[in-house]
């Protein structure tokens, strides 16, 4: 599915440092795109990883996206449809944003959510109250 929009009913993953996650305390701009990301802004695709369950694709993850993860780091879990949804309605220009499968070198889930600019406040705080959850980026 390289390239293609991932399913309204499936599941992302963000990263986030422990700079943006701090005991669930998220900062305004957790899940927006950095400045030199281009409006990209990187996730892991769960669904991509078939015939598992939650936990066993969360290791997946950790184990293929190809990062050193910190023991004060986490993964936020987000829903695509219900994220489009709230972006779409919540904010005042209706932005759309897009979640697209790319896959990157042995990181096969990888994709990326596209639609925000690094500094959209607003986004940012519609983007945070959709988590769904947070989950350790490293099992210690």
């Amino acid at each position: 599915m390289n390239g293609e929009l991932i399913p309204r009913s499936d599941h992302v993953v963000k990263h986030l440092s422990s700079r943006r996650y701090n005991s669930g305390n998220l900062d305004w701009n957790a899940l927006t795109p950095r400045e030199t990301d281009n409006g990209e802004n990187s996730c892991n695709w769960m669904e991509h990883f078939e015939n598992c369950s939650f936990n066993e694709r969360l290791d997946k993850v950790r184990s293929t996206c190809g990062r050193d993860l910190g023991k004060n780091e986490r993964f936020a879990l987000l829903n695509v449809g219900q994220t489009f949804d709230a972006v779409f309605s919540q904010h005042r220009n209706a932005i759309e944003v897009q979640f697209t499968h790319q896959p990157d070198g042995t990181n096969k889930s990888h994709s990326v959510m596209t639609g925000i600019r690094h500094d959209d406040e607003e986004a940012g705080f519609i983007l945070n109250r959709c988590v769904l959850g947070f989950h350790p980026a490293k099992v210690v």
